[in-house]
């Protein structure tokens, strides 16, 4: 049984009353891409949410920039969200979410391993490795990070 483009939009929509069906029928093609693609969805939801097959979808994306843009601009609004969700998570003390975010913004004070750099010199095997930092190095960075931030 094939599953229908209103029926794939309503399974796939926000149940908080903050999108509804309706609402995004009223939407411009561009518009309804933008918006879907910020909820996450796949090509393939995207298109199949507005009636069209993905491999459609992708041939009127290389052909309409607004519809490319489209796209980007939601996706770009849907990564804002989660991030913004997660730097919340973190300042709300969730240990996990803080360790994502130092890890991911800053990998070069918070890495959890070594980089090593080989390189011949002159005939001899050179190798440079970026320190790890000890427990007390460690805690003294992030007490530095923090008053910054505070």
């Amino acid at each position: 049984m094939a599953v229908t483009a209103e029926a794939l939009k309503a399974e796939l929509l926000p149940v908080n009353g903050e999108l509804t069906v309706e609402a995004l029928e009223a939407m411009t093609v561009p518009e309804q891409v933008e918006k879907l693609a910020g909820l996450g969805l796949t090509m393939k939801q995207l298109a199949r949410c507005i009636g069209i097959g993905e491999s459609t979808l992708y041939r009127y994306m290389n052909t309409k920039r607004e519809l490319r843009e489209a796209v980007k601009r939601g996706r770009a609004k849907g990564v804002s969200i989660v991030a913004n969700a997660l730097f919340q998570n973190a300042q709300d003390g969730n240990v996990v979410a803080q360790i994502f975010y130092l890890k991911n913004r800053s990998p070069e004070q918070w890495q959890d391993r070594r980089e090593l750099q080989v390189s011949a010199d002159q005939g001899k095997w050179v190798i440079n490795a970026a320190p790890i930092l000890s427990s007390d190095d460690w805690f003294d960075q992030a007490k530095e990070d923090s008053a910054v931030t505070d």
